[in-house]
């Protein structure tokens, strides 16, 4: 049966306004290193382990002025947020369970900051993959940001065999091998990011986000992101 040419109209603008508004929800002017700081979209999160006493959680990806992508399995004790790219501290504050929206299989999160945060020198969001070029092409060579002990190192990944990974990568996971001798390490919240294009500038495109802890053989397993970018576009509000 040919459908109303009207409907199919109609169908195709509903399409075009839900791209445009999804695209103002995330930050156009994304990905920018700065002299200050080279990862200005990395923030810490703290659990109160005693009344007296705070040990860090996991590590979260700034995206937007308002929200920060990290790992689902938050934990039921009070939170505290801290941006602190190289020691430096710009946002303190108190969060709970239910300031954060799980994905639906429960291994991602996001965290509803308090209030909007203007960006600067120490504050910048990370780019999504959110068009289908991004989501396609895969780069080359891309970054991870892994502690090991009061070390921080930051190595080149490439894709390994998934015999390397602790545990059999899903179809949205990847397992990453750094190119040179890195030390196994746990990198549970951290990123996996490369430079792209994005309207003829080059801004730093978050690829995977560590949601498992620890290694084997020196592999580390990272959620695609492109694969929850509608998830994450479609749970942000104002």
């Amino acid at each position: 049966m040919a459908q109303n040419p009207a409907i199919i109209a109609l169908s195709l603008l509903v399409v075009a306004v839900a791209g445009l508004n999804a695209a103002d929800k995330l930050p156009k002017n994304c990905g920018k290193t700065t002299g200050s700081t080279q990862d200005p979209w990395m923030v810490s999160f703290s659990y109160q382990a005693s009344p007296t006493s705070w040990k860090h959680w996991t590590t979260g990806t700034v995206i937007s002025q308002r929200y920060v992508l990290t790992k689902g399995d938050v934990p039921s004790q009070q939170l505290s947020v801290t941006l602190k790219p190289h020691g430096y501290t710009r946002i303190y504050l108190s969060a709970t369970s239910k300031d954060f929206t799980k994905s639906p299989d429960g291994e991602i999160a996001l965290f509803r900051l308090d209030k909007n945060y203007n960006f600067d020198d120490y504050f910048q969001p990370i780019c999504l993959p959110v068009s289908l070029t991004l989501q396609s092409t895969w780069p080359k060579q891309l970054t991870s940001y892994i502690k090991v002990g009061d070390r921080i190192e930051k190595p080149s990944m490439s894709e390994g065999a998934s015999s390397k990974c602790s545990t059999s990568p899903g179809s949205d996971e990847l397992c990453m091998v750094p190119k040179s001798g890195t030390t196994c390490a746990d990198t549970t919240g951290t990123q996996l990011y490369a430079p792209a294009s994005i309207n003829g500038d080059q801004h730093i495109v978050l690829y995977g986000l560590a949601v498992t802890p620890g290694c084997k053989a020196g592999a580390h397993v990272f959620k695609k992101v492109a694969s929850h970018v509608d998830w994450i576009v479609d749970n942000i509000k104002e």
